[in-house]
């Protein structure tokens, strides 16, 4: 619930998933969620598409580590300015990343098969979000545009993939 409460109209949604076979768990935080996820999301899969590497070789690559640490920092300073604290360290999501193991991350299985990259919604909007509340995320923003040249380059940009971001 946008207030966080715990509510019946909640645990309806969470019914309402199961019995289609999804897996939901009823959040009293969506908010702190959502960014807890899109920390990982926003800094591992760029990587992961520009590297080719697996979760478990994303975290045994200490230069690469620099790289998801001061992603996720910055993603944080922005979360943070929209009123999420998220309550870990970079290093600690980065654990919770290990425990994926040899885990193909989605936007590298998306590369492989062609398929247009999620960049915008996934990287895109954090640079947005961060432009509006005159953030600096140059980390984010060179991993993005990056990941952009890649994704242009094999044909896999979406139309509005680094439109806003990029500017």
């Amino acid at each position: 619930e946008p207030d966080n409460s715990d509510s019946r109209r909640l645990h309806a949604v969470c019914d309402a998933l199961a019995a289609a076979g999804f897996e939901a768990v009823a959040s009293t935080n969506i908010r702190l969620d959502v960014w807890t996820k899109l920390l990982g999301n926003l800094s591992f899969n760029p990587i992961a598409a520009l590297t080719g590497y697996l979760m478990n070789q994303i975290c045994a690559d200490e230069g690469v580590l620099e790289v998801i640490r001061a992603m996720i920092a910055e993603g944080m300073a922005v979360s943070e300015h929209y009123g999420v604290r998220v309550r870990m360290t970079p290093d600690q999501r980065i654990d919770l990343a290990r425990q994926l193991g040899a885990a193909k991350i989605s936007m590298l299985q998306d590369l492989e098969q062609r398929r247009p990259l999620e960049l915008a919604a996934v990287v895109g909007a954090v640079i947005e979000l961060a432009q509006r509340a005159g953030i600096d995320v140059p980390t984010i923003r060179r991993v993005h545009a990056l990941t952009l040249a890649r994704a242009r380059a094999l044909g896999l940009a979406q139309p509005d993939c680094g439109s806003r971001a990029t500017h």
